[in-house]
C-alpha cells in the first residue's frame, strides 16, 4: 500500500491546545521505522511544524510531551546523525529547534527539569555512539 500526501486539508492553529499523546507515539514510531524517501521528509517536516506550533503556543503541551514516557527517543530518531542533503539538515535542525523549546520549558518550570537535560543528553550520546559503532562494523 503506497500513501502521498499532496497538501494539509487543515492547518494547525495558534488556538488549539491539546496534542493527543498516543498519536504522537504512533506517529513518531511509523516516521523512525519507515525506509527514507522523499514522501517521508515532507511528512517529518510537516509533523515537526506541527509540533513546534503546539509546543511554543501552549505550557500545557509542552508538559504533556514532557510526561511521555522516552519522548527523547521519538523525537531523536527523527533526526539525521550525518545528514547526507538538505532536507535531512532541514528535518535535523527543526528536532532540535523542538528540543530546544521542551528543554527550555522544563528546566524553567518543571520541578527536577535539569535531570530532563540530562536523561536527554545520555540519549543523545548513545544514539550518536550506536550509529558510530553501525558504521565502524559496516566499513
Amino acid at each position: 500500500m503506497k500513501i502521498q500526501v499532496n497538501h494539509r486539508f487543515n492547518k494547525i492553529e495558534i488556538h488549539f491546545k491539546k496534542i493527543l499523546l498516543a498519536m504522537i507515539k504512533v506517529i513518531g514510531t511509523l516516521l523512525r521505522n519507515a525506509p527514507d524517501n522523499i514522501h517521508l521528509y515532507d511528512i517529518k517536516l510537516h509533523f515537526l511544524d506541527d509540533l513546534i506550533l503546539l509546543s511554543s503556543t501552549s505550557r500545557e503541551n509542552r508538559r504533556i510531551i514532557l510526561q511521555m514516557s522516552v519522548w527523547q527517543d521519538y523525537l531523536l530518531g527523527l533526526a539525521y546523525v550525518y545528514p547526507t542533503n538538505a532536507i535531512q539538515i532541514e528535518i535535523t535542525d527543526q528536532v532540535f529547534e523542538l528540543l530546544k523549546i521542551l528543554l527550555h520549558h522544563a528546566i524553567k518550570y518543571e520541578y527536577g527539569g535539569w535531570r530532563v537535560w540530562i536523561d536527554t543528553l545520555s540519549i543523545l550520546h548513545g544514539r550518536v555512539n550506536f550509529f558510530k559503532l553501525n558504521l565502524l562494523i559496516f566499513y
